[in-house]
């Protein structure tokens, strides 16, 4: 098992792979520590504190916390050590207080656009759009904790039949989320991303840069001295009002496609699994001919 763990501890280094390795560590935390040699739970403990470590250095969104707190309950759990098990629950309290803090925060936007409560039903209140499909850590906890069992009746699981069972958690989260995403277009841009957009006031330099006939890429017409433009990160320039309502919808800019980050974790996550297998593409196509079955 210690070779599961060490693969597990090395996903969780990535992005992409953090949320489902944290998982099934939550799982062998659950199903395999009370049996585990001391080797493997050392082993378990150390990716357990280095989850911690990157939540609190480099992974600060939402979902990474979710999954970081399902991994942080399930090892206070098993773990007997007492001084292991009281670092397990500070990593708890952090991610508790964390996911409790940016709860809070956005209670306030949530009542807002909800607008005031009514105890009484009008008509039209039940036609209401369809549930959003349940996050992955919900879906998570119930794949693992049939797994194990079905591997083997007695508990008796090999390093092979765990391993395929890991993969197939990884498989089942990114079948989710490629089936999300074929519902639904890019997500809206960041509205913190839209609110730190430059406003730029259109001056005889400014045109002389852009040259003569330069237009709103949304309404078309033309610059004029004084307009006020909203300036892209791609430097691409639009009247605030045309620019406004095509950020609510999309992420990208009206001209280049340049993308702008979002709110959807999701989103993003697939982002940038996408890239990491981009730049591993090229990089084998940029490997040296004759040396695939070269060992080192």
């Amino acid at each position: 098992m210690e070779a599961v763990v060490a693969d597990l501890h090395n996903q969780l280094g990535k992005k992409s792979s953090f949320e489902s390795a944290a998982t099934a560590l939550a799982s062998l935390f659950r199903d395999r520590y009370d049996g585990a040699t001391a080797a493997e739970k050392r082993a378990m403990y150390a990716a357990a504190c280095r989850a911690g470590s990157l939540l609190q250095s480099r992974y600060t969104g939402k979902g990474f916390w979710i999954a970081g707190q399902i991994l942080f309950e399930e090892a206070g759990d098993a773990i007997t050590d007492p001084q292991e098990q009281e670092n397990m629950m500070n990593w708890l309290t952090k991610a508790r207080e964390f996911l409790h803090e940016d709860e809070d925060n956005s209670q306030p936007q949530q009542q807002a656009r909800a607008g005031p409560s009514s105890p009484f039903l009008f008509e039209g209140q039940l036609t209401v759009d369809p549930e959003p499909r349940p996050p992955l850590w919900l879906l998570a906890p119930t794949t693992y904790h049939y797994g194990p069992a079905q591997l083997d009746g007695e508990g008796e699981h090999d390093d092979e039949e765990l391993e395929d069972y890991v993969q197939s958690l990884t498989a089942l989260e990114n079948f989710v989320i490629e089936q999300a995403d074929t519902q639904k277009g890019p997500p809206p841009a960041s509205k913190d991303e839209v609110a730190k957009l430059s406003i730029v006031r259109v001056t005889e330099e400014v045109l002389k840069g852009l040259g003569d006939g330069t237009e709103c890429a949304v309404c078309r017409e033309v610059l004029v001295v004084g307009d006020e433009m909203q300036e892209m990160p791609c430097k691409h320039y639009f009247h605030p009002l045309c620019l406004k309502p095509w950020l609510e919808e999309h992420n990208s800019c009206p001209v280049c496609r340049y993308e702008m980050r979002t709110d959807d974790h999701e989103y993003e996550s697939r982002k940038e699994r996408e890239a990491e297998a981009e730049a591993e593409r090229k990089g084998a196509a940029n490997a040296l001919p004759g040396l695939d079955f070269m060992y080192v």
